[in-house]
């Protein structure tokens, strides 16, 4: 009989209570949530380098690399919010929890919104220019005081070459907003080779 009471004690104190059940739904929602973390935070990481963010970055003098960071900041804050749930199946979360879980979302969703608000234009205008068919490869264009012919275009910049040789990068959304005039062909690749043969003969003037 005590063997049969103590068992009896031992289902009402925790399979009767739902003690037991909690622990395998914490469990469950810290492997899950620890899982999703991982997967999300690689996403991220490489979202953001398929933009080429670091580069962009270093381009832009920001000699700072965000693309890891900001993938390991969504890890963790999914991290984070796994525990608080996790906890919550034993009443132990607590408001604080749920408002540090807050904060960090949100900074979270101002810190990506800062990385990339430079590149949502970028790339509406980029896919504008594919759709309409309005720059390829090899038109000469003049962008402003910036004239040169098209190297290539993708999502974020359009490469330009000009005369000189020098390459000239233009963000695709200052080119929807600015007028662009079609060069003629011909007539530029005239200019480029009277330009080369001032260089040559001054070349050849140098030497004598």
């Amino acid at each position: 009989m005590a063997v049969v009471d103590a068992i009896v004690q031992f289902y009402n104190k925790w399979f009767a209570a739902g003690i037991v059940l909690d622990v395998l739904v914490a469990v469950m929602i810290l492997l899950f949530g620890f899982l999703l973390g991982r997967f999300l935070g690689k996403l991220v990481t490489k979202l953001l380098h398929e933009i080429e963010l670091n580069r962009i970055l270093k381009t832009a003098g920001i000699k700072l690399p965000l693309e890891r960071p900001i993938g390991n900041f969504v890890s963790y804050v999914i991290y984070i919010a796994a525990v608080v749930m996790a906890l919550n199946q034993f009443h132990l979360a607590t408001y604080v929890l749920y408002i540090i879980v807050v904060i960090l979302v949100i900074l979270t969703i101002l810190a990506v919104l800062l990385a990339v608000k430079d590149f949502f234009p970028n790339i509406f205008a980029g896919i504008s220019i594919y759709r309409e068919g309005k720059l390829k490869a090899g038109d000469f264009i003049k962008v402003g005081s910036t004239e040169g012919k098209v190297v290539s275009v993708n999502l974020i910049e359009t490469k330009l070459l000009n005369e000189y040789g020098d390459t000239i990068l233009i963000p695709n959304s200052m080119l929807t907003k600015s007028k662009i005039t079609k060069l003629n062909k011909s007539k530029k690749r005239h200019q480029i080779e009277l330009l080369s043969n001032k260089l040559t003969i001054f070349q050849i003037w140098l030497l004598v």
